[in-house]
């Protein structure tokens, strides 16, 4: 089912062909909102545009970094049309909503937080919004305007729009993390950001360490965990079948595969949480006295029948 614009919110810095899709915007009827700088040059050109400081009653601060974060702005994209709820908390706040998100993000230097956070919002509201993160989508939104656009348009917009935020997140990390001496290929560029393990290793000696070296030295200590864990767990099963804490290597065999490797995290999940929430609440579940019970148990048991068998 195709579903019709009636309402756009546009904040963009790359303003190339914004004139045109306004005016055609304009020409279906659709209400206009835009940020100050958008709003601005939209007003320049004799287009109908209310700011976000109409709509939401408040000016920008904070040097404007805190424009469009507001209930007036969110909630009327992020609304489910289809939730009786949502209809009911619009009505209460006086908030119409928005079906059409125009976005694009500042030079990664500036640090976007608006454009982003519209963005995801409007992803994750794609069953009624429609997002345009790009002036190369604006020719094919233009074509199909006056017909409405169906889900799997939406959708694709969608996933378009949460690359670019991907991407504007890695841009912005690139400028935090340690630059290398190069990527893949000579010609080209990388960072590596944390301080754990291989990232956080201090070079002795020798040149400082490009892409290739990092991915390399990555791959040798996962191969390591690999081994050491299922070498823990293979002497866990013996064990099982032997006095001894069997059970107590497997799961010190897991949680060292762990931390390399999702499947086994996700393995030990419950644990986890269970063990969180233990932590959480400063009350310790029944079971983990019983589990070391049954450790000293084993433990002292195993001293025992290695002392009788192997005394004389």
């Amino acid at each position: 089912m195709n579903k019709k614009i009636s309402r756009a919110f546009i904040s963009v810095s790359d303003k190339t062909g914004l004139i045109q899709l306004a005016k055609k915007l304009v020409e279906q009827k659709v209400e206009i909102i835009a940020s100050d700088g958008t709003a601005a040059h939209l007003k320049a050109s004799g287009i109908a545009t209310k700011s976000v400081e109409q709509i939401t009653g408040f000016a920008q601060v904070l040097d404007g970094r805190v424009k469009t974060l507001h209930p007036s702005i969110h909630a009327a994209i992020l609304a489910d049309l289809d939730q009786s709820s949502h209809l009911e908390d619009l009505k209460t706040l006086g908030v119409t909503p928005i079906d059409l998100v125009v976005i694009n993000f500042y030079d990664a230097s500036k640090f976007d937080i608006g454009g982003p956070a519209a963005v995801r919002a409007g992803v994750k509201n794609s069953k009624h919004v429609a997002l345009l993160t790009d002036p190369a989508q604006y020719p094919e939104f233009i074509e199909k305007l006056a017909q409405g656009f169906d889900q799997s348009q939406r959708d694709r917009w969608a996933k378009d729009a949460l690359l670019k935020v991907a991407n504007y997140d890695l841009a912005i990390l690139s400028k935090l993390g340690q630059p290398l001496r190069y990527g893949e290929n000579p010609h080209q560029s990388a960072v590596v950001v944390g301080d754990k393990l291989i990232a956080g290793a201090k070079i002795l000696s020798g040149k400082e360490m490009s892409y290739n070296n990092y991915v390399d030295a990555d791959a040798a200590w996962k191969t390591a965990v690999f081994f050491a864990g299922f070498f823990l767990i293979g002497v866990g099963l013996v064990l099982l079948v032997l006095p001894g804490p069997g059970w107590v290597m497997i799961f010190i065999g897991l949680f060292t595969l762990a931390t390399e490797f999702t499947w086994a995290s996700r393995f030990l999940a419950p644990l986890r949480l269970r063990l969180e929430k233990a932590k959480l609440t400063g009350k310790k579940p029944i079971w983990i006295y019983l589990l070391f019970l049954v450790v000293t148990i084993i433990g002292v048991a195993s001293s025992w029948w290695v002392w009788v068998n192997f005394e004389r």
